[in-house]
């Protein structure tokens, strides 16, 4: 059954970036060339953000059929799960000017919006003022969580928590911790659809991660490439031919070389000494004149 079978209803569970937005919008298409009022069709999405996306593509999706030719206006059709015939054509080369002039167009919205529209037009049964008006706080909200959380730290330095946010501080700093966090928490739809019902989260999340990015847990690449045999040859002849040179500056270079080939050093350390002697701040490689 195709996704966008407007004669059954259909659930896409997928992780972000993987298509469900599109398979959205080409639903709506297929509703509307199926005969389907604007005003009749609603999209609900979890964030003003993702409804505002929703909402231009199927804008920008009904703009292209109107000013194709008829051939791409077909295949369009074709890719939306429709049948490029005459009619389809037709309807769908008209459909961005009938959605400009109509009253009330496709409303693309969140649940919260869907749910203040109903509460308003049934105050009295709802038990509401009428034409009540919800508080922006989720600022207020997201500054209340990351002080708590800041304060639980502090009490208790030994928790999992606590090292989890030393380790984010250490990786990403603090704006950027803090950056990540609101992006997690803005996509936390994603998380729960991803995660549903596992009694361990996270861990289900590394496994698909490993095995989507193919990461054996047990590998330790930094170990391996300190090991290999041709490393060492090279650095010998590198350091033979850096000999040769007269400048300060690759005296020291041979001096942090040596360093690094000392194998009771940490790797880390020593993969860090040998990057800064052949690589720049921008990861690109040093030139030798």
């Amino acid at each position: 059954m195709q996704p966008t079978s407007n004669n059954h209803s259909i659930i896409i569970e997928a992780s972000a970036g993987s298509g469900k937005t599109y398979q959205l919008v080409n639903r709506l298409i297929q509703l509307l060339i199926h005969g389907a009022s604007a005003s009749h069709i609603v999209a609900i999405t979890f964030t003003r953000k993702a409804a505002a996306e929703m909402h231009n593509r199927l804008q920008e999706r009904l703009y292209e059929m109107a000013v194709a030719d008829t051939a791409e206006t077909g295949q369009l059709l074709e890719k939306a799960g429709l049948i490029a015939n005459t009619l389809n054509i037709a309807k769908a080369k008209s459909l961005y000017e009938q959605i400009l002039l109509s009253p009330q167009t496709v409303r693309c919205m969140t649940f919260h919006s869907f749910c203040q529209e109903i509460l308003k037009r049934f105050p009295f049964e709802a038990d509401v003022p009428p034409g009540f008006e919800l508080t922006e706080q989720s600022y207020l909200y997201r500054q209340q969580a990351w002080h708590a959380l800041m304060a639980e730290c502090e009490a208790k330095p030994d928790s999992q928590a606590a090292k989890a946010i030393a380790f984010l501080f250490d990786e990403l700093g603090l704006h950027n911790t803090r950056e990540c966090l609101k992006s997690f928490l803005q996509q936390r739809g994603d998380w729960w659809a991803w995660t549903k019902n596992a009694k361990n989260p996270v861990g289900l999340a590394i496994s698909k991660m490993q095995n989507l990015l193919k990461v054996d847990p047990d590998e330790n690449p930094l170990q391996d490439f300190l090991n290999q045999t041709s490393l060492e040859t090279d650095l010998k002849q590198f350091c033979i031919s850096l000999g040769k040179l007269k400048a300060a500056t690759y005296k020291t270079r041979l001096s942090d070389i040596a360093y690094a080939r000392n194998t009771k050093l940490n790797d880390e350390v020593r993969y860090r000494i040998l990057k800064n002697v052949f690589l720049t701040n921008e990861n690109t490689p040093r030139s030798i004149k």
